[in-house]
């Protein structure tokens, strides 16, 4: 319908497929010269059609190798996005045993290692590993681990462990670390506003370790404190924190809600079952496991009681009131989790205020999104689909979540007019409940 541009949908498609195959769609532009697109993807060429031998591999073109060891399959998942992300090359192992036969095989370049773990834990498998003569050097470790104590970090270091990184790891402090200790840095550095970074000058030294906090380290920020607009109404899911673990992956978060409903979801039933029959040390190990998943997801209500049931376990069972508020606390998240799986977006609604810095900014991307469809439909679509689930809890989600559809729907005019809704009701917002005037 525009004689001279069209919707830039190309590039959007083009970005989509390019990421379909394990790639990133990358822009450089200069005023006046032009813009160059480009991408790199690895393929693999089957043997049966190779007309020769393919020759030696030139050792500056591959990519390097993350050993990931972690026995819970959510968080195994959340670090191997983001690693693939960076353009590295991933291998998973379920423990520490596992991790030591992979490392004699031979082919890893750094080792993401978490401590607790069944069979052979993170500690052992790192002793094992420098027995194997892998210096800090030659192999370096990476500790992950909910722990922040200095306790912990001195036992890392005494087994030779090079650095540590506490649960839920944030995305830049992860890439921040593998820079510190992969020879070359990262072959890409995704969403960090910075260009690739190679190694610091004391970095090939096992004697600088270093501790990276996140927001999950209780010991330091509580997440609703670091929340402008955090109240006792908060929904049992922080969209906010779960996002920024997975890297903004709107996709995968869904899909890793879904698989914790599905793994963990019975887990105050078994946690009774287990206290009922004197297992302290097996509940235990339930409810470190389910913090940690918790805490990387963002569903913050059962982070916190799993890390007050740790204050009891395994030397004694927690009180009764706090089992009951888990198991409140899990159906309401499940509640929540089950409203993405019907409508595949984040649609629940409630009575939640947002701060005045982010009802500013969604005025902000609702006045620009016409524009921006036909300059730049890929920047407004992330840029809405990353702000949808702050509107979780609000009167607002629901339209953000119906605008967001019409518009990866290509709907020009439906988005348009429930954005000029949406603004209408930004400007004029309904009294609330307790502020309405009493008949």
């Amino acid at each position: 319908t525009r004689a001279d541009s069209g919707l830039g949908l190309g590039l959007a498609l083009a970005r989509q497929l390019v990421h379909l195959m394990g790639g990133d769609l990358q822009v450089e532009s200069v005023p006046g010269k032009g813009t160059t697109f480009s991408f790199a993807l690895d393929f693999a060429r089957p043997q049966t059609l190779a007309a020769e031998p393919d020759p030696a591999p030139n050792p500056t073109q591959l990519r390097p190798v993350v050993l990931v060891v972690d026995d819970n399959e959510i968080n195994a998942q959340i670090s191997r996005e983001l690693l693939l992300r960076a353009g590295l090359e991933v291998r998973l192992a379920n423990n520490g045993q596992e991790a030591l036969e992979t490392v004699r095989q031979g082919g890893v370049d750094v080792v993401l290692m978490d401590v607790q773990m069944p069979v052979m834990d993170g500690l052992e498998a790192t002793r094992r590993i420098r027995a194997l003569g892998h210096t800090p050097h030659s192999l370096p470790v990476i500790a992950m681990t909910a722990h922040t104590d200095a306790a912990s970090r001195h036992d890392g270091k005494a087994v030779g462990m090079n650095d540590y990184l506490t649960k839920p790891v944030d995305p830049t402090a992860l890439y921040d670390a593998l820079c510190r200790w992969l020879p070359g840095g990262l072959p890409c550095c995704p969403d960090t506003g910075t260009a690739p970074v190679g190694p610091t000058p004391d970095a090939s030294s096992p004697d600088k370790t270093t501790a990276t906090a996140s927001a999950g380290d209780d010991e330091k920020i509580a997440p609703d404190a670091a929340r402008p607009d955090a109240t006792p109404s908060d929904p049992p899911i922080n969209f906010e924190a779960g996002l920024a673990t997975v890297g903004g992956n709107n996709g995968l978060y869904s899909d890793l809600l879904l698989r914790f409903m599905e793994h963990y979801g019975d887990s105050p039933r078994e946690l009774e079952a287990l206290l009922a029959a004197g297992d302290y040390r097996a509940a235990a190990r339930l409810a470190h496991t389910v913090k940690g998943v918790a805490a990387n997801l963002g569903v913050e209500r059962i982070r916190k009681l799993t890390t007050e049931m740790e204050a009891n376990l395994p030397h004694s069972a927690p009180p009764q009131e706090l089992m009951t508020d888990f198991a409140h606390s899990m159906a309401e998240a499940l509640a929540q989790i089950s409203t993405l799986q019907r409508h595949g977006d984040a649609t629940t609604g409630g009575q939640r205020r947002l701060s005045a810095a982010r009802l500013e900014a969604l005025h902000e991307v609702l006045e620009t999104l016409p524009e921006r469809m036909i300059t730049d439909w890929g920047g407004a679509e992330a840029a809405l689909a990353r702000f949808a689930p702050l509107t979780q809890g609000t009167p607002y989600a629901g339209d953000v979540t119906d605008i967001l559809h019409r518009l990866r729907d290509f709907d020009t005019e439906g988005m348009a007019r429930r954005a000029n809704l949406l603004l209408e009701r930004l400007e004029n917002p309904a009294p609330s409940p307790e502020e309405a005037p009493q008949s």
